[in-house]
């Protein structure tokens, strides 16, 4: 028996939240009806890796904060070129009560397609994430040997940690992990 994937119009599973509409290009939240253009451009973006089903996005759309952002060319405005799922976390604040924490993002996925990289896409999809999720400070790991994503995160004033991973086989084995603020 099929799925329906209708959202009534109301629903946040099918209302277009615009976050960003500047230099050539729109950011919005994805919706439902995004999902299988969301898994095609992952499909570009990690040919390699393996694929993800369409409850990997649902849930990132009714999970509380996360949240899931697609960049479109003003051009196109139906075929997304920049992805980005992000979670929220909060730390607990028990043992320094005195001491406000602030909410952190974990960038979970982060891609823009070639032919339009260098336009500050990766960047305004981060920016977005964390105002949408109220999170200044953001996290993200990247492989050792990924050394465009080191130096993206890098001119996005993270610092980097390296940290090996003996349980993990192949490249994902050493990660360096970033973490820095955004504007929000």
């Amino acid at each position: 028996m099929p799925v329906s994937t209708y959202s009534p119009p109301d629903s946040p599973l099918s209302m277009h939240t615009l976050l960003d509409d500047s230099d050539g290009y729109t950011i919005r939240a994805l919706t439902s009806a995004d999902v299988p253009a969301a898994l095609k451009l992952f499909t570009k973006l990690q040919p390699t890796a393996p694929a993800l089903s369409p409850s990997y996005f649902t849930r990132l759309l009714v999970a509380p904060h996360h949240t899931a952002l697609l960049a479109f060319p003003s051009s196109d405005p139906n075929t997304p070129v920049g992805l980005l799922a992000a979670a929220a976390h909060t730390p607990n604040n028990d043992l320094c009560a005195h001491t406000p924490l602030s909410a952190r993002l974990d960038v979970l996925l982060l891609g823009v397609l070639p032919a339009h990289r260098r336009r500050h896409l990766a960047a305004r999809l981060v920016c977005a994430a964390a105002r949408r999720l109220e999170a200044p400070r953001v996290r993200a790991e990247v492989r050792v040997r990924d050394a465009e994503g080191r130096a993206f995160w890098s001119g996005m004033g993270c610092a980097e940690e390296v940290e090996a991973r003996p349980w993990r086989a192949g490249a994902w084995g050493e990660v360096v992990r970033l973490e820095g603020r955004v504007e929000v």
